[in-house]
């Protein structure tokens, strides 16, 4: 079982959505993070209701990314 998965939204090759709802039914929602280089707060509340752990803006320095660890 992985810690952690980092998905990251401009290099997604499928649509986010069925992703993101994958990762929700198999019970891996919460150890989601989500890298985004373009947030917008529609976006964000529509991804957050599938239970990613958190939504992180790129570029992000590796201080950052492990205090959402």
């Amino acid at each position: 079982t992985p810690t952690l998965i980092l998905v990251d939204e401009a290099l997604a090759s499928a649509p986010l959505e069925p992703i993101l709802e994958t990762l929700q039914v198999a019970g891996a929602a919460p150890r989601t993070l989500l890298l985004t280089p373009a947030p917008s707060a529609e976006r964000a509340a529509a991804q957050l209701k599938h239970g990613i752990k958190d939504i992180t803006l790129k570029p992000y320095t590796a201080p950052e990314l492990i205090s959402l660890i």
